[in-house]
């Protein structure tokens, strides 16, 4: 078994080798902006400006201009604004390159060494609690933003149908993430097989939903932004099957390996129970699992379209008028395809488990 442990990471390395990691799709035009990094040292009011604004000095770490003081103009709105800055800020600027001198602006506060202090943080909570499971998660994880930037996005760019392109790259993340992270074993295998099926019924459920309520796909600033925004055409609406189905691989994760966990153990705690009872006591968790994960889900994704939820509360339309609007559609469509692949994946993946763990052949190759 301790080769097949390595199982996964051969695959990895295989699919990695096998990857394009270049793309030929033109994107946005280049524009002449550099990003840099630096630190306020003074902020004084501008004298005889017409709006409210600070003369602001800032050091630059980080970029071409690293090492030098550099002055710009900070022009405020609101109270709030004004008080976004202050001397010792790390902040991040842009420089626009003119004709005969550049000029500087302030983007944002500079925030990736507390965006790395808390993941090491979340990093040793799951070592902690896991071992090196959780080293080996991490692993997974790393594989799944490698398939998304190096395969995923760079295929839609050339013109790929992203509903496809979104499908393989899924395919993908099960056969190496998942067993990365919950080890090459039998549990894992059949809660892969599980989810490969609530995949499969996933698409099915994503198409036919997208058709019906005719979803163009440009719902979003963002989607407006890639359609108009690219040189090359990108189909919208494959974009927003692709990603349905990627949020979905998410959340069979959970569900799926859970199940089987749950199948398992109790097989373990008594190997005399039936499929009947095993099916029926590992159900009674996985409802409970539906109930939770579904109201869960459905929160999580009114989480990320809160904005949205502000407008519809101040706006003058009607209720539906506003859910009609493709927007908030498309949320719905999101959170409704995601429950229904988990309802389907929590009853396939307890049958599969409940009928293949009393088999007498199976018995030989359930390990610790």
């Amino acid at each position: 078994m301790v080769g097949m442990k390595k199982f996964p990471l051969l695959i990895a390395t295989v699919c990695c080798a096998l990857m394009p990691f270049t793309s030929h799709a033109q994107t946005v035009q280049p524009q002449e902006v550099e990003y840099e990094v630096g630190k306020i040292t003074t902020m004084t009011p501008t004298i005889g400006a017409e709006q409210s604004s600070y003369d602001v000095s800032v050091i630059v770490s980080k970029g071409s201009d690293a090492g030098k003081t550099i002055s710009l103009q900070y022009v405020f709105d609101t109270v709030s604004d004004q008080q976004h800055y202050a001397v010792g800020d790390k902040i991040v600027i842009y420089r626009t390159a003119g004709e005969e001198y550049s000029t500087y602006y302030i983007a944002e506060k500079y925030r990736i060494p507390s965006l790395i202090w808390i993941a090491g943080i979340f990093a040793f909570m799951v070592i902690l609690a896991t071992k090196m499971r959780g080293v080996f998660a991490f692993v997974g994880l790393a594989f799944s933003g490698l398939v998304i930037m190096q395969f995923m996005l760079p295929q839609i760019l050339d013109g790929k149908n992203p509903f496809l392109i979104s499908t393989i790259a899924a395919v993908m993340i099960l056969c190496v993430s998942v067993f990365a992270a919950h080890g090459f074993r039998p549990r894992t295998i059949i809660a892969a097989v599980g989810m490969a099926f609530a995949i499969v019924c996933a698409l099915l459920a994503s198409y036919f939903a997208v058709q019906v309520t005719e979803l163009s796909g440009l719902g979003s600033e963002e989607a407006f932004m890639v359609q108009f925004g690219l040189q090359q055409t990108v189909n919208v609406q494959g974009l927003l099957l692709g990603g349905i189905i990627i949020g979905v691989l998410g959340v069979l994760d959970d569900v799926a390996t859970a199940q089987v966990a749950a199948v398992e153990e109790l097989y373990r705690a008594n190997n005399k129970l039936t499929f009947r009872e095993l099916f029926l006591r590992g159900f009674s968790v996985g409802k409970e699992h539906i109930l939770s994960l579904v109201n869960t889900l459905v929160l999580a994704y009114a989480g990320a379209s809160l904005p949205i939820f502000l407008l519809l509360h101040v706006s003058s339309q009607p209720l539906w008028v506003s859910l009609n609007s493709e927007p908030f559609a498309e949320e719905i469509i999101r959170a409704l395809v995601g429950s229904m692949a988990l309802i389907v994946a929590v009853p396939l993946t307890t049958v599969l488990a409940a009928y293949i763990y009393p088999r007498p052949w199976f018995k030989k190759v359930v390990v610790d």
